[in-house]
């Protein structure tokens, strides 16, 4: 069985330091938020969506250049079955305004609290090795071009 997701890697900087959101999904690992496609959904809609619905945060630019891919396998129940899901994730890089209303509030079930903290704190809470290959992936793609970022600091 095979599952495709849609999320966005959530940034901001405030006075020349940058952070990244990430949240706490149900069953308790932390990651970045995400989910499916709803009938006729494009991706960049579900993953603007699914980041409003699990931070209600409404305003995000998205940098449809910017995307980043994760795969990995788990095993779910269906009906009395227990199936092999193989899941492609893919996060959007987006932006969230600093002067904005981009503070973290609980809007889906999903979802249990949400942090906004550096890569490196982010490095130490994210659950699953694969996000934190993302993450690091993003770092690298920022540091390639600090400037059109403004990035002052050091990720």
């Amino acid at each position: 069985m095979h599952a495709h997701s849609y999320g966005v890697i959530p940034l901001r900087s405030r006075q020349g330091k940058l952070s990244v959101l990430i949240v706490q999904h149900w069953e308790g690992h932390w990651s970045f938020p995400k989910g499916t496609p709803e009938r006729g959904e494009k991706p960049m809609e579900t993953a603007q969506r699914e980041f409003h619905e699990e931070t209600g945060i409404a305003q995000i630019n998205i940098d449809p250049n910017a995307m980043f891919t994760e795969e990995y396998s788990f095993r779910q129940f269906g009906g009395n079955v227990l199936n092999a899901v193989n899941k492609k994730v893919t996060y959007f890089l987006g932006w969230v305004n600093e002067t904005g209303d981009n503070q973290w509030s609980a809007h889906d079930e999903g979802v249990t609290q949400g942090k906004w903290v550096s890569f490196e704190e982010a490095k130490k809470m994210i659950t699953f090795e694969e996000a934190r290959a993302i993450l690091n992936d993003v770092k690298a793609y920022l540091d390639k071009d600090r400037d059109k970022y403004n990035l002052t600091h050091n990720l």
